[in-house]
């Protein structure tokens, strides 16, 4: 079973939104894996502190949007495919790439820096992927 502990409970979401918010992140981040087994109600409540009707929100958010399966007295379940994943992560994607560039605008970089780190970084992931495979 995966942890969504180190993502970041900020923002200005009603709280059974941003805890909907950190538990899509942590699928998409594999911490939960298709047919893993979420905390229960009460268990993520007390970690949140939060009242449960709080986290019975969130997961039926997450089963309305077609991330989790709900069986009564058995628990809350990564569903085992969900197309919805896929878009959402590209939505997540290019999110955090227009917020770097704007930080890095922040920050005094150029343009040419800017495309510069850009394809370093697109380097590194290419090099990791290949030593990845051929392990």
């Amino acid at each position: 079973m995966g942890s969504f502990q180190d993502i970041p409970a900020t923002g200005s979401l009603p709280p059974y939104r941003r805890i909907a918010e950190r538990l899509r992140r942590a699928i998409l981040r594999g911490d939960f894996q298709p047919g893993d087994l979420l905390p229960s109600v009460r268990q993520l409540a007390g970690q949140e502190g939060v009242n449960p009707n709080t986290i019975q929100s969130a997961y039926r958010l997450l089963e309305d949007e077609g991330w989790v399966d709900r069986q009564q007295g058995a628990g809350t379940y990564v569903r085992m495919a969900n197309p919805i994943a896929a878009r959402h992560r590209q939505s997540l994607l290019r999110r955090s790439l227009a917020e770097a560039r704007a930080d890095a605008r922040k920050l005094g970089a150029s343009e040419e820096e800017w495309k510069d780190a850009e394809q370093r970084a697109r380097l590194r992931i290419i090099l990791a992927d290949k030593r990845e495979k051929a392990s």
